[in-house]
């Protein structure tokens, strides 16, 4: 069952990123689960679908007849590949970190714990709203 806390939690951070225009690459943690979401700006070509079953998706969009120049059809697109690139550098960045601390932690305490990934892992769709 998903930790109600971080489904709320994740709620109010969406709606402070949309008020700001703003995307992000959220992960929230609690003693027992975990949840993550990828939040696109209004202003990108990549946005939140969903599927025929009503599985979460993700889709690239960008039709001529939405810009007034392909010149700013291409500014779309260049800004949209921008935080599609700061989410995947981020992301790498705090791969190395998390990484590097579990082994410190690890050695510290003088063992390891058995860890399944993706283990009480909750991904916020939009119509898991509290």
């Amino acid at each position: 069952m998903p930790d109600p806390h971080l489904k709320k939690a994740m709620a109010e951070i969406k709606k402070l990123l949309e008020r700001f225009r703003i995307g992000g690459c959220i992960t929230l943690v609690s003693r027992t689960h975990a949840e993550f979401r990828y939040q696109f700006p209004v202003w990108s070509v990549v946005q939140h679908e969903s599927g025929p079953h009503g599985e979460a998706g993700i889709r690239v969009r960008s039709f001529k007849a939405w810009y007034r120049s392909t010149a700013e059809q291409k500014q779309a697109m260049e800004a949209s590949l921008h935080c599609l690139y700061q989410m995947r550098d981020s992301a790498g960045h705090t791969f190395m970190v998390m990484d590097h601390l579990i082994k410190q932690v690890e050695q510290q305490a003088g063992f390891e714990i058995t860890h399944t990934a993706f283990s009480g892992f909750e991904p916020h769709t939009d119509d898991q709203e509290p």
